[in-house]
C-alpha cells in the first residue's frame, strides 16, 4: 500500500472555506478506485497546520489519482486558500497489514 501525506497550512480567514470546500469533495475521493483512506487532519497546535491523508491500493492508483481532473481542482484551491506551499510525502506500508491484525505488536 501507498500512503500519501501533504502538508499544507491554510490562512486563518479560509480554514471554514477550505473544509468546506473539502466535505463536497469526500465521498468522491473515497469512491475513487484504489483509495483505501482518506482524510483530513488537524494539527492539535495549531489549527491551520492541516494533512491530507490518503492510502492507495498502490502507486499506480495514486498516479492515476494524481494526474486527474478533480486532483488539479483541489491542488488548484490549495494555492488559493493556503499561506505556503504545501509539503508532500509518498510512504509505502513496512507492516503487512494482514499480518498487524494477528499480532499484539509491531515487533512480535
Amino acid at each position: 500500500m501507498i500512503t500519501r501525506i501533504t502538508k499544507f497550512k491554510i490562512e486563518k480567514a479560509s480554514l471554514k472555506d477550505f473544509e468546506d470546500f473539502m466535505k463536497t469533495f469526500r465521498d468522491e475521493i473515497i469512491s475513487i478506485e484504489g483509495c483505501r483512506h482518506f482524510d483530513i487532519l488537524k494539527d492539535k497546535d495549531d489549527e491551520n497546520n492541516l494533512f491530507m491523508f490518503m492510502i492507495w491500493k498502490d502507486n499506480e492508483y495514486l498516479e492515476t489519482f494524481r494526474k486527474s481532473d478533480l486532483n488539479k481542482l483541489i491542488v488548484n484551491k490549495l494555492k488559493i486558500f493556503s499561506a505556503k506551499e504545501p509539503s508532500n510525502w509518498t510512504v509505502e506500508t513496512v507492516f503487512d497489514p494482514d499480518q498487524l491484525s494477528q499480532q499484539k505488536s509491531l515487533f512480535d
